[in-house]
């Protein structure tokens, strides 16, 4: 199994893949179609937006948390999530510092 350089999402499919490369080091969430990676603050407001879709309560129900219904809680836990994954990813911590 491989992770996401970036976010450490775990790379299960081709469509995981950044561009559906299969050689890639990146998710397709963290790269954007021009082959660049997302900056902080895109992948952070990608996250918010997700987390307020059916899908992405769905999701927070699923790992135990309670899901967002408003803009506000959306991105307090996009910011935990991000603080989370900084902790256990150092790349992410660059990337902040760069946006």
């Amino acid at each position: 199994m491989k992770k996401c350089k970036n976010c450490g999402r775990e790379m299960l499919k081709y469509e995981d893949f950044a561009n559906k490369d299969l050689a890639s080091e990146y998710c397709n969430i963290c790269v954007k179609k021009d082959g660049k990676l997302r900056t902080y603050s895109d992948f952070r407001n990608i996250m918010v937006v997700h987390l307020l879709t059916k899908e992405g309560k769905e999701l927070a129900e699923k790992l135990g948390f309670a899901p967002a219904s408003t803009q506000d809680e959306a991105e307090k836990l996009a910011d935990w999530v991000m603080k989370t994954m900084a902790e256990n990813v150092p790349e992410i911590n660059q990337k902040k510092d760069q946006a």
